[in-house]
């Protein structure tokens, strides 16, 4: 029986490109790497200018994971809110098309739908620029509205933590005897609300995904092992993610490396994380070990970074599978 997952995050859609190095130092403000927030006309006039191709797909973190996941054989859904627009159409659309299920969705007639466009150096380092729209104005009302009795885990945005839907989201989870991933998304968040993020994580969640960057700004350890074991005294498994080390697992007193998986060229690393969390899934829902779990994460992440924006080509949808499978 494959896992029932529910996302929980900001409906968006991608807008990315592959960008030169003087393209950033040009065209925008805040430099290289990070995230800003950015309106419509800045949006419109960003993308007028950009030199290559622009892909346009859905996105967003947590809709990444269940999109991905859904790719592989999980029962994923998201919980969210989207715009009455093309983009709100198109975000539906891409969400069908990977098996995911939309009926968590919600809409809002008043505000557009979130974007984020993505400007990919060669280095495969992002810069970005975001609007979150409508899908800020998720409410707790239409949290409750949803019966998370139907999911074995529920993996939440850290992009929400200061959102009205955080704590009652992972009440709810809980309450319906469901496990609770949070994601913790961006390190910059996470330096901003530590105390929160400890508090809720220690009394609601029991796993948690976190880079090197946000695993340090939570914990204040410099190394992975100890981030990883300062995470899991406050939930039951910590994931840190290194990149091109691999990943730490921590869960009962125990310690799993996870070795990387190297590949030829990096393209674009946007998504890798999504990715990583959606292979774990999988091979969670598979009664695999945590290490087995992290060793599809990062084979899945490994695949993604590989490709421009945060879609696989169907070739490769197969592949993975197949190496899925035999780990």
């Amino acid at each position: 029986m494959s896992l029932r997952l529910l996302g929980v995050g900001s409906p968006l859609v991608d807008y990315s490109a592959q960008v030169p190095e003087e393209f950033i130092r040009s065209r925008l403000s805040g430099g290289k790497g990070g995230t800003r927030n950015i309106g419509p006309a800045e949006k419109a006039e960003l993308l007028a200018v950009c030199p290559g191709p622009v892909t346009v797909s859905a996105g967003g973190a947590a809709a990444n994971t269940v999109m991905a996941a859904s790719e592989l054989g999980v029962r994923g859904a998201l919980l969210g809110k989207l715009g009455c627009d093309a983009d709100g159409e198109r975000f539906l659309r891409d969400m069908r098309m990977a098996g995911a299920d939309v009926s968590e969705l919600r809409t809002d007639p008043d505000t557009a739908t979130g974007y984020c466009v993505a400007l990919v150096t060669p280095d495969a380092e992002r810069t970005m620029r975001s609007d979150l729209g409508a899908s800020l104005n998720l409410t707790p009302a239409e949290v409750g509205q949803c019966d998370f009795s139907r999911y074995d885990r529920v993996l939440l945005e850290g992009y929400f933590v200061n959102t009205d839907i955080f704590e009652p989201v992972m009440l709810r989870a809980r309450a319906a005897g469901v496990g609770v991933a949070v994601d913790l998304c961006n390190y910059e968040l996470v330096t901003a609300g530590r105390e929160r993020f400890t508090r809720l994580i220690a009394r609601y969640a029991d796993m948690v995904f976190a880079n090197r960057d946000e695993a340090a700004a939570l914990t204040g350890k410099k190394e992975p092992d100890p981030m990883a074991r300062a995470l899991a005294k406050i939930c039951r498994t910590a994931v840190v993610k290194l990149g091109a080390d691999g990943a730490i697992i921590a869960s009962e007193n125990r310690l799993e490396a996870v070795p990387p998986v190297r590949v030829g060229r990096v393209v674009d690393t946007t998504a890798a994380g999504d990715y990583f969390a959606a292979g774990f899934f999988y091979a969670l829902g598979r009664g695999r070990s945590a290490a087995r779990c992290g060793a599809a994460g990062a084979r899945c992440a490994a695949e993604i970074i590989q490709y421009p924006g945060t879609k696989l080509p169907r070739e490769a949808w197969n592949k993975l599978k197949a190496e899925l499978e035999a780990l």
